[in-house]
């Protein structure tokens, strides 16, 4: 185990960086060759000290900061005010379209709105669907009335 020159945080062997303050572990060192008689040429790198950059995400303005998770009782009230269908879709909207609603409630109002559209395109299709058999099966009724005589 080693631990981290600056924190103190205690790491296995290979680790390479602290997860806490992102500096390198294992620093190698080499000394400059001082010796007169050595090869000039020779050039050694030695790796540069201090703190590693931490790279993150840029902040993006205007983006909702209520990433917290939903808890069973904030979904047990979604589905309660959902339950009232003018109100449904009134909600579904507000909390879909909002920029200060909770991430995790807005993609589940955008996917209920979703589904809502898929329910009325299948009604609309049902319906037309129906409307055209009703209206087949009544022209052919009336034709097979025409033969029958009681």
């Amino acid at each position: 185990m080693i631990k981290c020159p600056k924190c103190g945080k205690e790491y296995r062997d290979d680790a390479v960086f602290c997860t806490d303050c992102g500096i390198r572990l294992h620093e190698q060192y080499t000394a400059p060759n001082t010796d007169a008689g050595a090869d000039s040429d020779q050039h050694t790198y030695t790796a540069p000290t201090g703190e590693a950059y931490h790279n993150s995400a840029p902040s993006v303005p205007g983006a909702p900061s209520d990433g917290r998770v939903l808890s069973m009782w904030d979904y047990f009230l979604m589905e309660l005010v959902t339950k009232v269908p003018i109100l449904r879709i009134v909600m579904y909207c507000v909390w879909g379209f909002s920029a200060d609603t909770n991430e995790n409630r807005k993609n589940w109002s955008r996917a209920q709105l979703i589904w809502l559209a898929v329910g009325i395109v299948f009604t609309v299709v049902g319906i037309a669907l129906a409307a055209l058999l009703a209206g087949t099966t009544t022209a052919i009724f009336s034709r097979i009335s025409d033969y029958m005589h009681f």
